[in-house]
């Protein structure tokens, strides 16, 4: 004999669970409907799931027909947007996902990138400074500038349009110093320190021949906007961090078009990076971005950043880490962790590497002397693993290192600028014969 069940008056129960149970035997009465069964855990939770699949995808308009909204949330568009562009607190469209879909629109980007770059942009813009330049910070237009990049919208595209905006309302031409020229210049007559607050100009003549190579091979440079001389600029970028680049040299000045200050988003200093990100990175670091070793934890990420470089391969991220101030932890150990742990092309990835320690005096920092007792004994240890293991590649990478003169004289003897002048291929316009 079944026991009869017992229904609790204001039990709580799943939905669609312990539902009115029909006691074998007995006829159902009238209006009580079909005999209902009792739905598993298991089927219930499967519905949960269904339904959870079937959700609409959300909306402005979604969120508005299911949430009660403030009345912050209640003011028009063009309202919201004065509210906004008045305070010009980035944390305003973060603050709710209404507020964020109605001040998502090209206009807003426009408006906001002028409001942080544009007194950066009427007080630089035509100056042109050396990478590691030290000329007084605007703080506040530094952080400004460092929540705007930190944007998911603020990509070169965006930024770079605005700045051809900018230029067409205050009748101005793009300050273009590209980053690779033809031939090393000859020794700037009126250039100055680094530490000083003036800009690091050419002679004349320089200049004249510089503009004169790139009008030939791209147009006037009036007749070039913002966006097409950034996709030129780092497609020569591109070209210089390639294994072909044999004659490219780079130049260390830069076209000011931030803060130097600005903080830079700790995704785009860890890494791993797409495209986008190393053209962001790289607008960013040509633009005059410094890290602040003392003020924010930048330095350490952009150190674990350059160790993923490594790790992948990507040259490209390797030098723009090393130019915004990663370069001053290239050490010893760092190398020969590197030895082991590099990616990609390993050649080419070392030669890279060292080239960006070379740098270290252009850039105004003082080189570590790389230990060259170390190092040596970091080689012939992996050799001899790799020669047990059968491990050709890494046989071929080690004897490669060894039978090439400029990378064993840069690994074993270090490069504090001496390496330099006696090997004319540690130079940034003669890297052929490295790991040849």
């Amino acid at each position: 004999m079944n026991l009869t069940p017992i229904a609790i008056p204001g039990k709580r129960r799943r939905r669609g669970e312990g539902k009115k149970i029909q006691t074998p035997g007995k006829p159902p009465k009238r209006g009580l409907g079909p005999n209902l069964q009792m739905v598993g855990i298991q089927e219930h939770w499967l519905e949960q799931d269904q339904l959870v699949a079937k959700r609409k995808k959300r909306s402005l308009k979604n969120l508005k027909s299911r949430r009660k909204m403030s009345r912050l949330e209640k003011l028009p568009t063009e309202v919201l947007e004065l509210v906004y562009l008045y305070a010009m607190n980035i944390d305003l469209p973060r603050s709710s996902p209404i507020i964020g879909g109605k001040l998502s629109s090209e206009s807003v980007y426009h408006q906001t990138i002028l409001a942080a770059f544009g007194p950066t942009w009427d007080r630089l813009h035509d100056d042109v400074k050396h990478i590691h330049r030290r000329e007084p910070v605007d703080y506040f237009l530094a952080g400004l500038q460092g929540q705007v990049l930190s944007c998911r919208w603020a990509w070169p595209s965006v930024i770079l349009k605005a700045k051809d905006a900018w230029m067409i309302k205050n009748n101005k031409q793009i300050a273009a110093w590209w980053f690779v020229i033809p031939d090393p210049p000859p020794p700037k007559p009126n250039a100055k320190s680094i530490d000083s607050n003036t800009e690091l100009k050419g002679s004349d003549t320089e200049s004249d021949e510089f503009r004169s190579f790139y009008h030939e091979c791209y147009g006037k440079l009036s007749d070039i906007t913002a966006e097409r001389y950034f996709e030129i600029d780092f497609s020569q970028f591109t070209k210089f961090c390639s294994p072909a680049s044999d004659d490219l040299w780079p130049s260390q000045v830069c076209t000011v078009d931030i803060e130097r200050a600005v903080e830079v988003a700790d995704s785009l200093l860890s890494g791993p990076w797409n495209e986008d990100q190393i053209k962001l990175l790289y607008w960013i670091v040509k633009s005059g971005a410094q890290i602040d070793w003392l003020k924010s934890t930048c330095g350490e990420v952009a150190f674990g950043g350059l160790m993923t470089a490594i790790s992948t391969g990507d040259t490209r991220a390797i030098q723009l880490l090393c130019w915004i101030g990663a370069c001053v932890k290239i050490n010893t150990n760092l190398v020969t962790w590197a030895l082991r742990n590099v990616g990609g092309n390993r050649i080419e990835t070392m030669k890279h590497l060292l080239v960006a320690h070379n740098s270290l005096n252009e850039l105004g920092f003082v080189p570590t002397v790389l230990d060259p007792l170390a190092i040596e004994q970091e080689l012939e240890i992996y050799k001899a693993e790799a020669l047990r293991a059968n491990d050709l590649e890494t046989l071929n990478f080690v004897v490669t290192i060894e039978s090439s003169r400029s990378l064993k004289s840069a690994l074993t003897f270090g490069i504090d600028g001496r390496a330099a002048e006696t090997d004319p291929s540690l130079r940034f316009g003669n890297r052929g014969e490295i790991g040849l």
